[in-house]
């Protein structure tokens, strides 16, 4: 039996030797497929997969847990826990915030089980007054295609400046849905007034604080109505600079920082 398996190898390669042809036939074959099979497979660097979860999110502002429990939590569990779909809730009662997860069954549709939900937790009126408008949305894992670091001898606003320049190219591409900062820091302007100038002037910070934002907003101004048609009214007050800033509207702060 050895000899023989030994023996029909031989012979097969002696007859693949022997047709030349045939021999670059199957390889051409073999190469065709792979060329077809190559540009078939999906290629991906990570797989696709659905937490298929819901979060309701209600933030409480300066409440305890267990008045989060029982303000929000206990009110969202009892308002949605029918709803088809469901396959499990888990909740989580924090200072200021109460969050609802409800785990989807896989057979089930995510959004049409999405909406039902949204359409529960509208639904319910007995909130504390102080509760915010509930956040519903699908829980998502977002994975980033690449990254792209910015360096150099430079300070961090040219930086910074850099960055927004290629995410505004990078949105430009159709295929480019989503582009993130990481690292940066927000822009900040700091106004300080010396305690020795308050006393001078009898101010207090707070006040300062109100001069700020009283002078610095955007404010619709109404309507007017003519024949060509609705005019709306707008003040613009808005100041983004540290220049801008020392000149608002209000005589002691403008006093103050002169």
């Amino acid at each position: 039996m050895r000899s023989r398996g030994i023996t029909d190898r031989k012979g097969i390669i002696a007859w693949f030797a022997a047709n030349h042809v045939a021999a670059n036939l199957l390889m051409g074959l073999i190469i065709v497929a792979g060329i077809y099979s190559a540009s078939t497979i999906r290629k991906q660097t990570t797989p696709d997969f659905e937490l298929n979860t819901v979060e309701v999110r209600v933030f409480y502002l300066g409440a305890a847990p267990q008045e989060v429990e029982e303000g929000v939590v206990i009110k969202v569990e009892e308002a949605i826990q029918d709803v088809n779909g469901i396959a499990k809730l888990r909740s989580t009662a924090r200072e200021g915030v109460g969050v609802v997860v409800a785990e989807i069954s896989r057979d089930e549709d995510l959004n049409e089980v999405l909406s039902e939900i949204k359409t529960r937790v509208d639904a319910i009126s007995t909130f504390p007054a102080l509760t915010e408008k509930p956040v519903i949305s699908k829980q998502e894992i977002p994975i980033a295609v690449a990254y792209i670091a910015i360096y150099g001898d430079m300070d961090p606003v040219t930086r910074k400046s850099i960055a927004q320049n290629a995410r505004d190219e990078l949105m430009q591409i159709p295929a480019v849905n989503r582009v993130e900062f990481l690292g940066d820091r927000p822009y900040e302007i700091s106004i300080e007034v010396s305690e020795l100038t308050l006393r001078q002037y009898g101010l207090t910070m707070s006040e300062i604080s109100q001069a700020v934002q009283n002078s610095s907003v955007d404010l619709p101004g109404g309507t007017i109505k003519s024949d060509g048609g609705d005019i709306l009214l707008r003040t613009e007050g808005q100041v983004y600079t540290g220049i801008d800033y020392s000149d608002l509207s209000c005589e002691p702060f403008r006093t103050v920082l002169a």
